[in-house]
C-alpha cells in the first residue's frame, strides 16, 4: 500500500475520531458535573467559591469542548459524508489491532506494578516511552515527549500542587 493510500485512509477516518473525542469529552465533562454536586460546600461569607469551583468549570470547560469537536466533525470535516460512504476496506488504523490493545493492557498493569518499585519518574518515562514507540514515534521523538510529559507533570505536582508523587522502594 502505497503512503498516498495511507495519508487518504487516515484523512477519511479523521471525522469519526474527532466525533469520538466530542463524545469522549462531553462524557467526561457531564460526570465530572455530576460528582461535583456531591461535593460539601461552606459558607464563608466572604464570596469564596468554595471546592466545587474547579471541578464545575473542568466539567463546562469539557462540555464545551465535546460539543464544539462534534461540530466540528459534522460541519468542517464533513462526517455525515463519510458515514454515507460505504468503505470495504479496513486498515489497521480503523479498528484496534488485538495485539496493541493486549500490549497496552500489559504495559498498563506493568506501569502500576512498576510504581511501588521505582516511583512515578522511572515507570512513567519507561511506560510513555513503550506507548510511544507501540503506536509508531521515532526514538528521538519518543524520547523527547516522555521527558517532557514527566518533567511537565513532576513540576506541576510536586513543586505547584505540592503534592508528592509515588517513590520507589528500590532506589
Amino acid at each position: 500500500m502505497s503512503s498516498e493510500q495511507t495519508e487518504d485512509q487516515q484523512s477519511e477516518l479523521t471525522p469519526f475520531g474527532t466525533a469520538a473525542f466530542g463524545i469522549f469529552l462531553l462524557v467526561l465533562g457531564g460526570a465530572i458535573l455530576c460528582f461535583s454536586t456531591q461535593i460539601e460546600t461552606f459558607d464563608f461569607g466572604n464570596h469564596d467559591p468554595g471546592p466545587k469551583a474547579i471541578p464545575v468549570a473542568t466539567g463546562i470547560i469539557l462540555l464545551l469542548g465535546g460539543i464544539a469537536q462534534i461540530f466540528a466533525a459534522i460541519f468542517k470535516e464533513n462526517l455525515l459524508q463519510q458515514i454515507s460512504k460505504k468503505t470495504e476496506t479496513h486498515s489497521e488504523t480503523e479498528t484496534a489491532s488485538p495485539k496493541r490493545v493486549a500490549i497496552t493492557l500489559c504495559a498498563l498493569v506493568f506501569y502500576v506494578i512498576s510504581l511501588s518499585y521505582v516511583g512515578f519518574i522511572v515507570s512513567t518515562t519507561v511506560f510513555l516511552l513503550a506507548l510511544l514507540k507501540l503506536f509508531g514515534s521515532r526514538w528521538g521523538e519518543a524520547i523527547v515527549s516522555a521527558a517532557a510529559i514527566v518533567i511537565f507533570v513532576y513540576v506541576l505536582f510536586q513543586l505547584v500542587f505540592q503534592v508528592s508523587l509515588p517513590a520507589g522502594s528500590l532506589f
